[in-house]
């Protein structure tokens, strides 16, 4: 995959050799995670069976688990791993 992102000789951030600027933050750091995910060297193939390898291994700690309820703060803040483990079909939860 052809690289989208760099840094100029200044250190800005640049997207397709311009350089990223201007009032909206959202798009500096849309275009500064893409930065980071090129910056793996992960190829977006990589990418889809690194998660299905996830997905099936979140399903495996679920079946297994006998931890009985999940318990969660009111406004906790959940990690992706978290809530794919929710998805995957953890049947007790709770919120306290």
């Amino acid at each position: 995959m052809e690289r989208l992102t760099s840094r100029d000789s200044k250190g800005n951030l640049c997207l397709c050799n311009k350089e990223v600027y201007g009032n909206n933050q959202d798009i500096y750091n849309a275009i500064a995670v893409l930065e980071d995910y090129e910056d793996t060297g992960i190829t977006p193939d990589q990418l889809q069976v690194i998660n299905e390898e996830y997905q099936k291994m979140a399903k495996e700690l679920v079946k297994d688990c006998t931890c009985g309820t999940l318990r969660f703060a009111k406004g906790t803040i959940l990690t992706p791993a978290a809530k794919d483990i929710l998805k995957a079909g953890h049947k007790k939860i709770e919120i306290v």
